[in-house]
C-alpha cells in the first residue's frame, strides 16, 4: 500500500469517526446528526479519493478485496490504517466531548484551540486536495467540498468555538466584540498552525 494512501486513510477515518462521535455524545446537535455525518463522508471522499480510493471503512475495503482490486497485503494495510485512525480520533473525541456552550459557561481556551485547529486543518487540506491536485483538475465539486467542511464544522464544534476556521474572520469578529480580544490569540494561532500543517501535508500527498 502506498504510504500516501495509508496516511489519507488514517486522517479521513479519524475525522469521520470524530464527527460521528461528537454527534453521538452531544445531544444538543442531534437534529444535525444525519446531515453532518453524511456531509463529512462526502467531503472526505472528495478529499482523498484520488490518493487512496476513499475507503475509510473496513467493510468497503473487504468488498474491494473480494473484487480482486487489492492484494492480501494491501487489504491488511488498509484495515490497519482505518483502525489506527479510529484509535487516534479517541483522543480529540474524549477531549471535546460533553462540552458546555460557550455562551452559557464561558471560555475554554484549550478546547477552542483544538476545535479550531482540527476543522481549519480539514478545511485547508480539503481545499488543497481538490484544487491543486492534478488528478482532480477541472472538477465540478470544488465548491461543494469546501462548503461541506463548514457545514460539518458548525454542526459538531459550533457550540465550542463557533467554527470560525478563518483568521481574517476571527479578527473581524473580535472587532465587533463577538470574540473577546483576550481569546483572539487562541483562534489565530490554531487557524494559522492548521493552515501550515495542512499545506505541508498536501505537498507530500500531491508530490509526483
Amino acid at each position: 500500500m502506498d504510504p500516501k494512501a495509508r496516511l489519507i486513510e488514517i486522517i479521513a477515518t479519524l475525522f469521520l469517526f470524530l464527527v460521528i462521535g461528537l454527534n453521538f455524545v452531544n445531544p444538543v446537535l442531534s437534529s444535525l446528526t444525519p446531515y453532518s455525518i453524511a456531509g463529512a463522508l462526502i467531503l472526505l471522499t472528495y478529499m482523498g479519493s484520488s490518493i487512496s480510493g476513499a475507503h475509510y471503512n473496513p467493510a468497503v475495503t473487504i468488498g474491494v478485496y473480494i473484487r480482486k482490486v487489492l492484494g492480501w497485503n494491501e487489504l491488511l494495510s488498509y484495515l490497519v490504517a482505518q483502525i489506527f485512525g479510529v484509535v487516534l480520533a479517541l483522543v480529540p473525541l474524549y477531549f471535546l466531548s460533553e462540552l458546555p456552550s460557550l455562551s452559557e459557561n464561558g471560555f475554554i481556551p484549550a478546547k477552542i484551540f483544538a476545535a479550531e485547529y482540527l476543522f481549519t486543518f480539514l478545511l485547508v487540506l480539503t481545499y488543497l486536495m481538490v484544487s491543486s491536485n492534478i488528478k482532480a483538475a477541472g472538477n465540478s465539486y470544488f465548491g461543494i467540498a469546501i462548503g461541506l467542511v463548514y457545514f460539518v464544522g458548525i454542526a459538531v464544534v459550533g457550540s465550542i468555538s463557533g467554527a470560525v476556521l478563518n483568521p481574517a474572520v476571527a479578527l473581524g469578529l473580535a472587532v465587533v466584540r463577538y470574540i473577546p480580544y483576550d481569546q483572539l490569540g487562541f483562534y489565530l494561532l490554531a487557524e494559522i498552525l492548521a493552515g501550515l500543517s495542512a499545506g505541508f501535508l498536501s505537498n507530500y500527498l500531491l508530490e509526483e
